[in-house]
């Protein structure tokens, strides 16, 4: 893996060079040529056994030192038995774990300003709310997490101008106030997210076997056809879960997923012959159960500190009523319309109702990272 001798190219040489393939500077380096003649570089490593290659990025970005300084740095990885791939994924989730604490009140903050701004006739508002927020808000409490700030860090935040400066301090409680409460509506707007998530789980749970055994199976062939549904679940959920890790982007995820369910639950309600219908049943059960993995991990972008505890237990509690709400309905309407296709339509109604508010709530994530 040319790593006996260091150094075998130069600046002058790699210009020279044209012939697509790999070229060995030594120590695991690679100059990798493509045949539309793309630059890159290459660390290619033994560990375990095992011979892996590791993109360190283009020639146009890093230059020959850079390179090089990335290849020590993997030798070293690699000589303390530590996989330079593995850890850069671990470095990458430790980041994007960082990026997922919660949303800042300065983040809030200047959200909300964007948000208000084509509503407000003149311009110098919105540099009026942030000149104000940045002078007495932000140095107080402007990188904690919005979930945090209390009435005591406003008073703080309010006390040393509220008799020089009566009218600003006014000013500045009704703007804190604004930003905190736009919070509070991001908040809220997770429980009928996950409600409309664990509607369709449930109904699924209580209805499938049902609607399957009404297709003519007995109940030993019921078993076995209701166990597709969710291996197919199994096997996607496992994929959007780790594509939301590595993207760090969990509410296009959920909002997918959820698509994925609502289709597959519109495919039930329209499906004529037992493998359409399986069919539809596999695509909504695999839809529900990503779309719920990949929830989890957006309550902790809005909710921090001691309020992140609370706020999960609320979500969890009052979204849970949809295990009584979900299966009543679709019921409901299987005994007054005579078949399960209108409870399909209802199912498949709260997943698109999920996908539209995780995307109004993924404009604030987006604008977070």
């Amino acid at each position: 893996m040319g790593t006996r001798s260091l150094g075998r190219l130069s600046v002058l040489k790699i210009k020279s060079i044209t012939e697509p393939g790999r070229h060995c500077d030594g120590g695991g380096l690679y100059l990798q040529i493509s045949k539309g003649g793309a630059r890159s570089w290459i660390f290619r490593y033994q560990i375990g056994g095992r011979v892996r290659d590791m993109g360190l990025g283009s020639t146009t970005v890093f230059g020959l030192a850079d390179a090089r300084e990335f290849a020590g740095q993997c030798r070293r990885q690699v000589a303390s038995e530590r996989d330079p791939v593995e850890e850069r994924l671990r470095a990458k989730r430790a980041k994007l774990l960082e990026q997922a604490s919660a949303v800042t009140f300065e983040q809030c903050a200047r959200q909300l300003i964007e948000a208000k701004r084509p509503s407000w006739r003149n311009a110098k508002h919105a540099a009026q709310w942030l000149s104000t927020l940045q002078a007495y808000a932000f140095p107080h409490f402007g990188k904690l997490a919005v979930g945090a700030v209390n009435t005591g860090l406003v008073l703080k935040a309010l006390e040393p101008i509220w008799q020089s400066k009566n009218q600003t301090a006014g000013r500045v409680r009704e703007r804190i106030e604004a930003v905190l409460d736009a919070a509070k509506a991001r908040g809220w707007a997770l429980i009928p997210i996950l409600f409309c998530i664990t509607f369709g789980i449930y109904c699924l749970g209580l209805w499938l076997p049902q609607m399957v055994k009404g297709l003519g199976y007995d109940n030993a062939h019921t078993g076995w056809i209701v166990m597709i549904p969710y291996a197919v679940a199994m096997a996607v959920t496992w994929g959007f879960g780790w594509s939301s890790d590595r993207s760090g982007r969990p509410a296009l995820h959920v909002m997918l997923s959820a698509l994925l369910a609502a289709a597959g639950f519109g495919v039930a309600a329209m499906a004529r012959t037992d493998v359409s219908v399986i069919f539809g049943f596999s695509l909504a059960a695999a839809g529900v159960f990503a779309c719920l993995a990949t929830f989890w991990t957006v309550p902790p972008l809005f909710l921090g500190g001691t309020a992140a505890a609370g706020g999960f237990a609320l979500i969890a509690s009052i979204a849970n009523l949809s295990g009584i709400v979900g299966p009543y309905a679709v019921g409901w309407l299987k005994q007054h319309a005579g078949d399960y296709h209108s409870g399909m339509w209802l199912c498949a109604s709260t997943q698109i109702l999920t996908a539209m508010l995780i995307l109004w709530l993924g404009r604030s994530i987006n604008a977070k990272a």
